[in-house]
């Protein structure tokens, strides 16, 4: 169970960043890579709170490994969505841009 877990957060961490490139105008990236971070480190300050209080009013572990599983199936579906939806589009968030030479043209 906790290996799934583990597993779940490493397809969000890998899958979170990368997207932004593929919903945000370039002029707005690094707004976007400092909201995303602010959200990221409010999910690690809030998260063990809520687990916390989940065992203190349960008693037991139970509960908070549902609450984990829940927040984790939903971060999987939506990172498998992102690349669905980037496949269907024609794998733009994977193209790696060529670099350009003095010219302006695109590098051979």
């Amino acid at each position: 169970l906790a290996c799934l877990l583990g597993i779940t957060q490493s397809v969000l961490d890998t899958t979170l960043m990368p997207s932004l490139s593929f919903v945000i105008e370039p002029k707005y990236m690094g707004k976007a890579y400092i909201l995303c971070s602010v959200c990221w480190n409010m999910g690690l300050l809030t998260f063990p709170t809520i687990v916390g209080s989940l065992r203190s009013g349960t008693g037991g572990w139970t509960v908070p490994i549902l609450f984990l599983m829940t927040t984790s199936a939903i971060s999987f579906v939506l990172a498998v969505s992102l690349k669905y939806v980037d496949w269907k589009n024609g794998t733009i968030m994977d193209v790696v841009e060529k670099p350009k030479n003095n010219n302006g043209a695109a590098a051979h």
